[in-house]
């Protein structure tokens, strides 16, 4: 891979991470040899998977009310139906 290569899939992966509730920046947690070595696409989304599964870098902590309704309200689908039935009783 080359360095302009590497300099543009990090870019993207800075883009995209804008887009999810990430603890913190992915290529905090990607070997940058590693990422190196990727021949495509599959390689690089195995590496970030496995940085993921080592640091838990998805997770999200849900702390005030006002966040888990927001979180809900982006995860859970069913969240407007279940507050109707909640009013109802």
């Amino acid at each position: 891979m080359t360095t302009k290569q590497l300099e543009k899939i990090k870019k993207i992966i800075a883009e995209l991470e804008k887009d999810y509730d990430f603890n913190d920046f992915i290529m905090n947690y990607i070997d940058e040899d590693e990422l190196k070595e990727c021949e495509d696409a599959s390689d690089v989304v195995k590496l970030i998977e496995q940085a993921n599964e080592d640091y838990e870098i998805t997770d999200t902590e849900v702390i005030y009310y006002t966040n888990a309704i927001e979180y809900l309200k982006q995860e859970d689908p069913s969240l407007s139906e279940s507050i109707g039935i909640a009013e109802e009783f």
